[in-house]
């Protein structure tokens, strides 16, 4: 099954300011900056999920370091616009 390729259609106008929340390398997620706080107030009761390949799983300790930074409306547009012009390869090609 191929995956429809994004048009300049499917860009959102940004309504409201934006977010990034890096997670941890190479995994960020962007929400509008309200659902940003709500996420992050519900993270501060998570505890770590630790497991390690060959290792018993464990539960606790500290969080890693989550890093919460605001986006511009240009930023946001040209990350939304390169995401069209060089779409990610799908897995396995």
């Amino acid at each position: 099954m191929t995956a429809k390729r994004p048009t300049i259609e499917d860009i959102k106008p940004m309504q409201e300011n934006m977010v990034k929340i890096d997670l941890s390398y190479g995994t960020a997620l962007v929400l509008p900056t309200k659902e940003a706080t709500q996420l992050l107030s519900l993270v501060g009761k998570a505890e770590p999920y630790i497991g390690v390949y060959g290792e018993p799983e464990r539960i606790g300790g500290k969080l890693s370091e989550i890093v919460f930074t605001p986006i511009t409306k240009d930023e946001y547009m040209e990350a939304k616009l390169e995401y069209l012009i060089n779409p990610p390869k799908p897995e396995g090609e």
